[in-house]
């Protein structure tokens, strides 16, 4: 992991997320301390988008059984737009929550998660909580490499 973002260094207003590997197992139940982790976020006034290759359909249902709707803004997916790496999923979650790639943040589990950020012009954190290993994220530059998404607040010097 890198050092955490000094007390009010970050510009990252959004943070997007990929659904499976990232904030869930890949049978649909989310990882351990992601809604806690979603709560501090909210907190702390940022807003939260999801992009992921899973059908629409399927995300939102997942998303209402974890109970965590009220965390997300936007949900995007692959269905509705082009699949990973191509940029187009990430820039229709900053047209429709009308903030710039530089307040944005994607946070993935693959390298395609992480390449898709550096293709529209987003900074990435990986999480090595899913599909790839940090040799393999490493290579798509991002900013960070978490252990999980719980690491997500204090990499961005936010209170629990």
């Amino acid at each position: 992991m890198l050092e955490p973002l000094k007390v009010n260094e970050s510009a990252y207003k959004l943070i997007i997320f990929d659904w499976e590997g990232t904030l869930a197992k890949c049978g649909g139940s989310l990882f351990n301390g992601v809604k806690e982790t979603l709560q501090t976020l909210a907190i702390n006034n940022f807003t939260c988008a999801i992009a992921t290759s899973m059908c629409l359909p399927r995300l939102k249902n997942l998303v209402t059984q974890a109970g965590i709707n009220s965390y997300f803004s936007y949900l995007q997916s692959a269905d509705c737009g082009a699949s990973k790496p191509d940029p187009k999923m990430l820039t229709e979650v900053l047209t429709y929550t009308l903030f710039s790639s530089n307040e944005a943040l994607m946070v993935g589990d693959s390298i395609y998660d992480l390449t898709m950020a550096d293709n529209a012009d987003i900074d990435a954190v990986g999480v090595l909580s899913g599909a790839d290993t940090k040799k393999s994220l490493m290579m798509a530059n991002p900013q960070a490499i978490l252990k999980s998404v719980v690491d997500l607040p204090e990499y961005l010097n936010i209170k629990q």
